[in-house]
């Protein structure tokens, strides 16, 4: 196909470097391991890309014609369209992605009779990423209160960063960005506006959630550099004083309280139906003489009854005062505190409430 007299400088040497790359690729296969070489389509393909983010890029359409690009470089994958790739990046205030892929380009090995774009695309590459690494910012996460915790989150523009460089200086594009730290019980978000060049800290003031805390995920907490600072393991930090904090019931009031609540319950059903057996012996037993079967089964009814009724009133008793006197001696008195325990009863059941 005959190209147009007037082409851009830039994108002719991609386009040549591209067609120069198909007998790179075709000399040096048998020399090295097999790998996929793209077939003549994928470079006709990537040569078409090229020329439609050019063309993009005159128009102003920056995202779109990065697009193109990154469809290029990841047909073909060598200097020439990375490069472009990245110059596309930097247009667009990605400076940490095009620092990636000019580190990239410039890691390309290497061959004998490549085509010279290659190398020229190399040392492009490291000119421009010596130029951008001083541009790109940083932002470091720092607590308005309290210290770090190995078990808080921190999110910056909703993308986790990892346990050990929750509280780092970290590297950001240029822009507006959100950050956000959450320990489950604890939380507080953050905007900033990072300039170029910035080595900015960014407070965070945390806030109680309601929530339980997070179980941690870490075991090491590595030190926050830079500025001299320190940050080390240590709990959420309280937020607007203390919080309020009570005696604690120990279990055995509680378990107390329940064998005695069971106790009650069981010994009132057997009572009941003690009574309800002596009322069926007076009908069984004239004159209070039983010599029926019936009535000697009654009979043996009752007593065993009346036996558990008296057993559980007893067990629910002693139940009871092991609960009042476990609750005393392990309670610390509070000011302007009372506690109170009542029984409960109802149809059908029996128990005991209480505050404390």
């Amino acid at each position: 196909m005959k190209k147009p007299t007037m082409q851009n400088p830039t994108r002719t040497a991609a386009t040549t470097a591209i067609l120069g790359a198909l007998t790179f690729f075709t000399v040096t296969a048998r020399a090295q391991a097999p790998v996929a070489e793209p077939s003549a389509e994928d470079k006709a393909t990537a040569r078409a890309l090229l020329d439609e983010g050019d063309a993009l890029t005159k128009k102003g359409s920056l995202e779109a014609a990065r697009d193109k690009y990154k469809s290029a470089d990841a047909i073909m994958g060598v200097p020439t369209t990375g490069l472009s790739l990245a110059d596309a990046q930097v247009k667009l205030n990605l400076l940490v992605e095009a620092a990636d892929t000019y580190a990239r380009v410039q890691r390309f090995p290497s061959k004998a009779g490549e085509p010279k774009a290659f190398t020229q695309a190399r040392a492009q590459a490291e000119k421009r990423l010596a130029e951008l690494t001083d541009r790109i910012p940083s932002a470091t996460v720092k607590l308005a209160q309290g210290e770090p915790s190995d078990v808080m989150r921190v999110t910056i523009d909703d993308r986790e960063v990892s346990a050990a460089a929750r509280f780092l200086p970290r590297k950001l594009n240029p822009g507006k960005h959100q950050v956000v730290v959450d320990s489950g019980e604890f939380r507080g978000t953050q905007s900033f506006d990072l300039p170029e060049r910035a080595n900015q800290t960014v407070t965070v003031t945390l806030a109680a959630t309601g929530q339980p805390a997070f179980k941690s995920t870490s075991t090491t907490q590595t030190p926050a550099g830079g500025g001299g600072s320190e940050s080390s393991v240590g709990t959420v930090p309280p937020i607007g004083g203390d919080r309020a904090t009570g005696s604690t019931v120990h279990p055995g009031v509680w378990i107390s309280v329940g064998v005695a609540g069971v106790g009650a319950l069981v010994g009132t059903i057997s009572g009941l139906g003690a009574f309800g057996a002596k009322r069926d012996l007076e009908t069984q037993c004239p004159g209070g003489v039983c010599v029926t079967n019936e009535a000697k089964d009654t009979y043996a009814r009752a007593t065993g009854l009346a036996n558990v009724a008296t057993a559980s009133f007893v067990l629910a008793a002693a139940a009871g005062g092991t609960a009042g006197l476990v609750y005393f001696l392990t309670s610390e008195p509070a000011p302007a505190a009372s506690a109170s325990i009542m029984p409960v009863v109802g149809p059908g059941y029996l128990g005991v409430a209480g505050s404390f």
